[in-house]
């Protein structure tokens, strides 16, 4: 097996530089903040919701909180 095929290691860098954000699926720019949201989900497993902003993040929020 030369290099080429070998799997290359996922990285915390290289899962972040392909977010998008949950409500626009806008790409987000990880460089800089970005606002995230939490909740658990049914098997209590953290789950984490990235926005490209804090606008997006309140539309998504505003129907949970009703």
């Amino acid at each position: 097996m030369d290099s080429d095929d070998e799997p290359q290691p996922t990285t915390h860098t290289s899962q972040i530089s392909a977010e998008r954000c949950t409500q626009c699926n806008a790409p987000i720019d990880t460089g800089t903040w970005y606002p995230v949201s939490k909740d658990r989900a049914d098997d209590g497993s953290l789950e984490l919701y990235p926005f490209c902003g804090e606008e997006c993040q309140q539309s998504w929020l505003e129907p949970r909180s009703e």
